[in-house]
């Protein structure tokens, strides 16, 4: 396996492919709000983490092998699938799918600025996520 990469999305539209980041959205603490629609099998994802991100992502159509940690994760249509931040996840050798995928990163380094809520409640919030983290 590849030594895993600190991944950040980049401004991205096409017809299948959009991604949206911070500087788009505007909303306190989501760094990127995605989608893509895979009309045929594409790369698997290479091992990686989002600094200070969880990240959600949620398979509408088709299925997804995901990998964290020594677990493996089959997502459907209807399923989400949490990374949580730092946490290195891939799809190791399966390429993706057709179907289609939706996935948010929330940024939780930063209480001050959390999804437009008061300091405490963000920190709050931020506290109770970490609590339900897996080891990394």
């Amino acid at each position: 396996m590849n030594e895993p990469i600190n991944w950040k999305d980049s401004y991205y539209i096409s017809k299948d492919r959009i991604v949206l980041t911070s500087e788009q959205i505007h909303i306190p603490g989501v760094r990127i709000f995605g989608m893509h629609n895979m009309h045929s099998a594409v790369s698997p994802l290479m091992p990686h983490f989002h600094e200070n991100c969880i990240e959600v992502t949620f398979i509408t159509k088709g299925s997804v092998l995901f990998y964290a940690g020594d677990a493996e994760y089959k997502a459907n249509g209807g399923d989400a699938f949490i990374a949580f931040a730092n946490e290195v996840h891939s799809t190791h050798e399966t390429p993706m799918s057709v179907g289609e995928i939706y996935w948010l990163q929330l940024d939780i380094s930063d209480s001050g600025h959390f999804l437009f809520l008061a300091f405490k409640e963000a920190k709050e919030l931020i506290s109770q996520i970490k609590k339900n983290e897996s080891p990394v």
